[in-house]
């Protein structure tokens, strides 16, 4: 509040933050997930499952390994490839708020195809309005 101005309102000061001209944007990090605000978040979430490595997703693996997927395998050129499952038994999502819908849409899928896999999801409380739907 002290770098967007609205604290120095109640005084009268109007030269701090958004009263001195700077964008409101600047001050809503929309762009940033939970792991990216706040890093140590990360380190207490590893010690919530017993005995479990936890996979950290990216935004490019949500489509793939936030579905349980690992690398695939093919016995020869003209044969089928076949994905396999990879070792994970929880799957961390942190999506930036801006993304979140995306994010809760893939996951939806990821539990109706593989039920056995634990998901933790992590997302900063802005947008509620768009992702809560």
């Amino acid at each position: 509040m002290i770098a967007q101005g609205t604290e120095g309102l109640s005084r009268g000061d109007y030269t701090e933050g958004v009263m001195s001209g700077e964008s409101m944007l600047a001050h809503v990090p929309l762009h940033a997930s939970a792991l990216t605000r706040q890093p140590s978040i990360s380190q207490w979430v590893r010690t919530w499952p017993p005995n479990a490595s936890v996979l950290e997703l990216t935004p490019a693996q949500w489509f793939w390994e936030g579905h349980g997927l690992g690398r695939g395998s093919a016995a020869t050129l003209n044969t089928l490839w076949v994905p396999t499952e990879h070792d994970y038994s929880w799957i961390l999502w942190h999506p930036p708020p801006t993304l979140a819908h995306v994010a809760l849409d893939e996951l939806e899928v990821s539990r109706r195809k593989r039920s056995h896999l634990s998901h933790i999801f992590i997302i900063p409380r802005l947008l509620t309005y768009k992702w809560r739907k």
